[in-house]
């Protein structure tokens, strides 16, 4: 099995007994690291892709950031890792609606590309020294009104 993926119920979700491993016997992810906003309403163009796995330290720059993966079996879709281990990355992935708890191994992966997100501290930076045009670059950029 190359990945697992089973619905996160929020909030206070349950988890089914047993519930599916992550490849290589990884540990299940904790709930509460879920996102709590929906990923970006974009998708991004997909970069030069690799015939090869991919690295694990390449994709654990992407830890807890929205991040689009491409499969080798031609699925595309947003995912937030939260663990990396030596063949396999576990997060969770939007299904569309919500985040469902999701794992995959490095070598099913085709290419990614991450997106860091506007903390609440640049919220502030923005909002208190910034002009209105920064703001609505920064606000267009990651689709996020800046307060």
């Amino acid at each position: 099995m190359d990945f697992y993926s089973y619905p996160a119920r929020f909030p206070g979700l349950q988890l089914p007994p047993g519930p599916p491993r992550p490849p290589g016997g990884l540990p299940t992810p904790n709930p509460q690291q879920a996102p709590t906003s929906p990923p970006p309403a974009f998708i991004p163009a997909q970069q030069t892709a690799t015939p090869f796995a991919v690295d694990p330290g390449a994709i654990s720059l992407c830890l807890f950031r929205n991040t689009f993966i491409w499969l080798r079996n031609g699925s595309s879709f947003w995912y937030f890792p939260i663990f990396v281990g030596p063949r396999s990355v576990a997060g969770f992935r939007w299904n569309g609606r919500f985040w469902t708890i999701f794992g995959v191994d490095t070598r099913q992966i085709v290419s990614f590309t991450c997106f860091y997100l506007l903390t609440a501290i640049t919220r502030l930076f923005l909002s208190q020294n910034q002009s209105a045009a920064l703001r609505c670059i920064v606000e267009r950029l990651f689709e996020t009104p800046v307060f």
